[in-house]
Order: structure tokens, then C-alpha cells, then sequence
């Protein structure tokens, strides 16, 4: 069965997911990161960091790479209905999507295929998980930080208890131990404690890989001249190094040393490009972003979006604003100007 909803569903889910959210924001874990308003991968980076840096012993600690296999088909509606927070009529609404084949689920990547309100179910489904031990959630990738002295299987087994009682269950095949000094990949990051017990964070290999893809592709395609190549990598680029910018970047590999020169060969086999015209194309190909290691504010304990702190959120997406915005609000202290810091 196509579960796509039509455009008047799209809307109707919209519509229920802002009446939803701000209820559940509220009782959301405050460890968990993914599809929800005024957090992002960077967050979970951070507290990572927190976790696995050397004045938090990072080197003596182990992780729980956990897996839960992608069964939101088979949820227990009982069990996301039970812990939804709206009047009878919405929650009706949202039974009758659920019963049409629309499954709380997380995108791997772009819009969710099963709609709008998706997301925010299958992070209804799953909250509470993150208070079986300390883990960091972001969708349903998680990862559990075990000190020496932490039993593995206890926390495994608790787990499956609480996914059972929704219709899911743990991936055995993909679910692993790792040691912190061995490293393990978490949201195309590549984390290791080195043997000095300092904290290392870089893009991963199969995260590299894929990157490396996309490039090759606008790169090698004979239909795009060297100036339309440009426009189509820097975006690619731009937003690559973005997500990555709180990680240790210096690596050759990383600083896309190789790309550049290989974008470069192509470019000046083309007509009419000689050496300065694929050196400029190139810097417009491959735009600089810096990168500060593990220097992410992360956002604070439980706050939301919707907990009516206007200051903390305005100081906090200030660095989204331009310059003249930015300004202003800080003369203002990030309050309004006309009805002060109560408005």
C-alpha cells in the first residue's frame, strides 16, 4: 500500500504536529536531539565531548552502539496513544492516520515519505528510553556510555523490555561493546579517546565516502561546464563543512586537499580555461568554513523553544541573524525594545 498522504493530509499533519509539540517539548529527555525544535546533531556532539573528555576519565569508559531495527510498521498504536498529550479529537485525527498506514518513523534523510507528523511520534514512541542509563538519543541512533564498573547486559536487557512493550526490538547483528580507545562512528562523526586520553572527533569514513560521491558525480558529469560545476559543488561543500565544524578537521583528507586538486585537472581540460580561471573556479567550488574543535555551545538541560525564555533563545539563534540584527539585539539584551524583557 502507498503510504503517501495527499497534500490535505500534509497540511492537517502540520497543523496537529505544532498543536502537539510544544506539550511533549516539554517532557521530552533532555538527552535526546533528533527532530526536535532548537537542537542538532552539534548538541549531541557536545555532550559527547562532555562525557569522553580526559577530566571525565573518557578513556576508562565503554560505549553501547545500539541498534533498533527498523520495525516502525509493526509499533504498537496502543502504546503511542497511551502517551499522547492532546484533547480527544486530535488525538482521533491522529489515530486515523495511524490506522491509514502513516508509522511514526525517522527519515534518513529530507522530508519523511510518511508525513509531516512522523518524526514526532516515533520521539513520543521512544522517550524515556534515554533514563534506562546515561545515553545520548538523536532519532533512533543511541548510544549508552558505560563506566568500568556498568553491566552491559543489565542495560541491554532493559532495553529490549522497553522496546518490547512498543513492538520494537534491539538489531543483535548490528548492536556492539565498544571500547572508547577503539572509537566508534555516531552521526557521521568518527569518536575515539586516544591513548594520551585525549577526545578526537572527526568526519567518519563511510560519512567521508558518501561526501566523496557527491563530489565525484558534479565533478565527472560531461553535461556541466566548469562554471556550472562550481555553482553545484560549493552548496555540497558549504554544507559539509558546516556539519563538521566542531570537529578536528586538519587532516589532508579532511581539508579536501585531493578533491580540489582533482576538480582542478578536470576544470582545465575544458576550452577556455587555463590555470588562473581553475584556480578561481576552484575557490568558488571549495568555499573555506572554519573550524573550532569541540567549541559547540550546547543548548541547556531541557530548554525549548516553546518554555517562553525569549532572551535565551534570541542570544542563542543571534548567530543565524546578520550582522545589523545581531547588534541591535545585543544593545536591546536580546529583550524588545518597546515592551522590555517581559514582552
Amino acid at each position: 500500500m502507498l503510504k503517501v498522504p495527499t497534500i490535505q493530509d500534509r497540511a492537517w499533519q502540520c497543523l496537529a504536529k505544532y498543536a502537539l509539540e510544544p506539550a511533549h517539548e516539554a517532557t521530552f529527555s533532555a538527552d535526546s536531539y533528533g527532530f526536535r525544535t532548537g537542537r542538532c546533531a552539534q548538541d549531541a556532539q557536545k555532550r559527547l565531548f562532555l562525557h569522553l573528555k580526559s577530566n571525565s576519565n573518557g578513556i576508562t569508559k565503554r560505549v553501547i552502539e545500539l541498534d533498533i531495527k527498523k520495525c516502525f510498521d509493526r509499533i504498537s498504536h496502543s502504546s503511542i496513544m497511551d502517551r499522547l498529550l492532546a484533547p480527544a479529537s486530535l488525538k482521533m485525527g491522529i489515530f486515523r492516520c495511524l490506522k491509514a498506514g502513516i508509522n511514526p518513523e525517522f527519515p534518513e534523510q529530507g522530508t519523511p515519505q510518511g508525513g509531516v507528523v512522523s518524526p514526532l511520534l516515533a520521539n513520543i514512541a521512544l522517550d524515556g528510553i534515554e533514563n534506562i542509563h546515561s545515553s545520548i538519543r538523536y532519532a533512533d541512533d543511541m548510544v549508552f556510555i558505560l563506566k568500568p564498573k556498568d553491566n552491559a547486559e543489565k542495560i541491554l536487557e532493559k532495553v529490549r523490555n522497553f522496546l518490547a512493550q512498543r513492538g520494537l526490538e534491539v538489531n543483535q547483528e548490528k548492536t556492539k561493546l565498544t571500547n572508547t580507545t577503539d572509537g566508534f562512528d555516531f552521526l557521521g562523526w568518527k569518536f575515539r579517546v586516544q591513548k594520551n586520553g585525549k577526545f578526537r572527533c572527526t568526519p567518519s569514513e563511510e560519512n567521508h565516502r558518501n561526501f566523496r560521491k557527491k563530489i565525484k558525480t558534479v565533478v565527472n558529469n560531461s553535461n556541466y561546464g566548469a562554471k556550472i560545476k562550481a555553482q553545484k559543488l560549493a552548496p555540497i561543500v558549504r554544507g559539509w563543512r558546516n556539519y563538521h565544524k566542531s570537529c578536528d578537521m586538519s587532516s589532508s583528507r579532511d581539508s579536501l586537499w585531493f578533491l580540489n586538486k582533482t576538480a582542478n585537472r578536470k576544470f582545465r581540460k575544458e576550452k577556455k580555461v587555463n590555470r588562473y580561471k581553475a584556480n578561481e573556479l576552484c575557490k568558488k567550488s571549495f568555499p573555506a568554513v572554519g573550524y573550532k574543535q569541540n567549541q559547540h555551545v550546547n543548548v541547556k538541560g531541557t530548554k525549548s523553544p516553546y518554555d517562553g525564555d525569549l532572551v535565551y533563545w534570541s542570544m542563542r539563534n543571534s548567530v543565524l541573524y546578520d550582522d545589523a540584527t545581531a547588534k541591535a539585539l545585543k544593545r536591546q539584551n536580546h529583550s524588545c525594545g518597546h515592551c522590555g524583557p517581559n514582552s
